[in-house]
C-alpha cells in the first residue's frame, strides 16, 4: 500500500489510494446514509470527553454538555477506546437510538442519555 501511495503522490499531489475501510467510510459519508449525534469529542487526560455539543442537534437537545466524560457507548466501555472507534460506534443509521453513559462534574453518579441519531 505504501509503495502505491508513493507512486500516486509522485503522479499527482492531490491523489491518494483508499484502502477498503477508508473507501467504505467515504461511501457512507458521501451518500449521507448515516446519522450522528452532533458532538465534538476528544481525549482529555486519556478519557473520551465531549468538547462541545453542536447547537440544535440530537446531543444538544438531549442535554449533553461540554466536559461530559463518556464512560460507555451503548453497553461498550470507552476505556482504551480510540477516537475513531468511538465515532464509528456513535455513527449509525439516521433515526436509530443510542445510549451514552457519561460522568458529569457535580453529579454523584453516571448519567445515561438516550439519543436518536439524526444529522
Amino acid at each position: 500500500d505504501k509503495s502505491i501511495a508513493g507512486l500516486l503522490h509522485e503522479l499527482d499531489a492531490h491523489s491518494s489510494m483508499l484502502n477498503k475501510e477508508k473507501f467504505k467510510d467515504m461511501q457512507t459519508e458521501t451518500k449521507g446514509e448515516f446519522g450522528g449525534l452532533g458532538i465534538v469529542i476528544g481525549k482529555r487526560d486519556g478519557a473520551l470527553t465531549i468538547i462541545s455539543p453542536i447547537d440544535d442537534t440530537p446531543a444538544y437537545k438531549a442535554g449533553v454538555k461540554s466536559g461530559d466524560i463518556i464512560l460507555k457507548i451503548d453497553d461498550q466501555a470507552t476505556i482504551n477506546m480510540t477516537l475513531q472507534d468511538a465515532v464509528d460506534l456513535m455513527r449509525g443509521k439516521k433515526g436509530t437510538p443510542i445510549d451514552i453513559t457519561i460522568v458529569r462534574k457535580g453529579e454523584n453518579k453516571p448519567i445515561t442519555i438516550h439519543i436518536i441519531r439524526d444529522i
